[in-house]
């Protein structure tokens, strides 16, 4: 048993890490997002605008996914 635990805290570690970066550049989105979505027109002008400040280095589409969500969870008052 001990082997395996090891085994599945070592993969869990090595998943944290290789999701580190795409985290913290969500949570970047998400700042931005409570920053600066009032003065946006629509959730594509957003992205648009994250994507032309190039504030992170993901596609569009992975960005408009994480307005989409930021925007869930504020309906639902999760901050």
């Amino acid at each position: 048993m001990g082997r395996v635990a090891s085994l599945s805290e070592f993969a869990r570690k090595g998943a944290n890490a290789r999701h580190a970066e795409n985290r913290a550049c969500k949570a970047d989105v998400f700042a931005w997002c409570d920053m600066n979505m009032k003065k946006q027109k629509s959730m594509d002008s957003a992205t648009a605008e994250i994507v032309r400040l190039r504030l992170v280095p993901i596609s569009f589409r992975t960005v408009r996914e994480w307005v989409t969500e930021w925007k869930k969870l504020r309906a639902t008052g999760t901050p």
